[in-house]
Formats: structure tokens, sequence, C-alpha cells
């Protein structure tokens, strides 16, 4: 929960306010956070409105909207394991097959030749990354690569 714009959303709302949620998994990282969020603020007569889990708990503070929180929660959190679960399955056999986990470089070889070759001309990194409207430390990155 050290979600910095998370906590500022917490310390603004008041009794009586409602806060309006797209699902009941933007409430916390995992299981135990969403119930925790949700308990202190039905706690602090705040209600939730969850759009795409068509929740709302405002004046609601019975065992079954209790309940309903909890088991959506549930599937939330299972949902969000699958999915990181799939994705690390996914890279691994990405690596497998030969890619490479990094980003694409913004510089391709004819202008990675340039930049060598305006470097042996004496040129400054900002002037080379003025000259082709990129960041210098684009520059750096493309000279590291080479060897420089």
């Amino acid at each position: 929960m050290e979600r910095e714009q998370f906590k500022i959303l917490m310390q603004q709302l008041h009794p009586g306010n409602t806060l309006i949620v797209y699902r009941l998994d933007r409430l916390g990282r995992n299981l135990s956070d969403m119930i925790r969020t949700h308990e202190k603020l039905i706690k602090n007569d705040i209600g939730v409105i969850a759009i795409n889990d068509n929740i709302d708990t405002r004046k609601k503070d019975d065992m079954a909207t209790k309940v309903v929180v909890t088991i959506l929660s549930l599937f939330a959190d299972i949902e969000r394991n699958y999915i990181l679960e799939r994705t690390q399955a996914g890279r691994m056999k990405y690596v497998e097959n030969g890619g490479k986990l990094e980003r694409t470089p913004k510089i391709n070889k004819s202008k990675t030749d340039l930049i060598l070759e305006l470097i042996d001309q004496g040129k400054t990194k900002q002037e080379i990354a003025d000259f082709l409207n990129v960041d210098r430390t684009t520059i750096y990155r493309t000279l590291k690569r080479n060897g420089y």
C-alpha cells in the first residue's frame, strides 16, 4: 500500500464521501489490502462504488455486502496472480526462443555509424543529440554499446 497518490486520496476522504473505483482490486495490491481498505472505508462511513463489479456499498454495512466484497476481492487477487504467472511464463518462453528482454534501440545502424563518425570529428554529445533530435542519454547508450 505504498502508493503515494492512493495515500493522498485516502487522506482526503471524509465521512459521507463516496469513493468510486473502476474495480475493487484498485483498493489494494492483494486480498488482505483490499479487504482492509474496504473495512477502513466502511468504518469511516465512506461508501465505495466499484463500477465494473457493480458494487455500491453506500449506507450498506451488512454481512451480505461484506461477503460479496470479500469474494470479489478474492477473485481479483487470484486473477492478478494468474496474470503475473502467465506474464512471467511468457517472458521465460520468449528468452528461451532467443528473444531479448530489453528496449529496442532508438538509433539504427546507419545513425550509429553517423554518431561514431561525428564523435571522431570532435563533435560534442549534446551537438550530436540536437542534430539527431534525441536525448543526450541516447547518444551515451549508443556509444556504450559500441565500446566508447
